[in-house]
């Protein structure tokens, strides 16, 4: 790799955006560089349009990308997408299973240039279930162990 010195001509090219308010939040460093890394995604998919209905715009990366990319294994990713989730950087759509997740970015106020019409986070019903919401399947176990055979063996029957 070679280096050039920093001047005034110099345009940066290959950069990540993490907005100085972040860096404020008490997030550890490797959620704050998996947010840099989905905000730069989503420019990307704000250029390929992959917006929803209402018009947000969605990242798609997938898990396993993403801990290749940060040199970091799947549980530490999902731990780091948790606490972005709950400090209120991203929301996540879970999919299907075989399919990636779609993760929707909120951005500081003030890291925003211009802003359009302040917008709604997805509607409940597009969100994931939790798992009380969730209709599970019917145990079958109960049921074998209630099922009672009344055929008698008789003594020197073989089973």
């Amino acid at each position: 790799m070679q280096y050039c010195n920093l001047d005034t001509e110099i345009r940066l090219t290959n950069y990540m955006p993490i907005p100085r308010s972040v860096l404020e939040l008490s997030l550890p460093s490797t959620a704050v560089l998996l947010y840099g890394v989905l905000l730069d995604r989503g420019t990307l998919s704000q250029k390929n349009d992959y917006t929803d209905v209402s018009g947000w715009v969605y990242v798609v990366y997938p898990v396993v990308e993403l801990s290749h990319l940060l040199n970091l294994s799947d549980t530490s990713v999902k731990n780091n997408l948790r606490i972005l989730e709950q400090a209120g950087l991203i929301h996540r759509i879970r999919r299907n299973r075989k399919e990636a997740n779609r993760y929707y970015l909120r951005i500081p106020q003030d890291a925003v240039m211009e802003t359009g019409t302040d917008r709604i986070l997805p509607e409940k019903s597009q969100k994931s279930a939790t798992m009380t919401e969730r209709k599970l399947p019917p145990n079958n176990r109960k049921k074998q162990h209630n099922f009672s055979n009344q055929y008698q063996y008789m003594e020197e029957e073989s089973l």
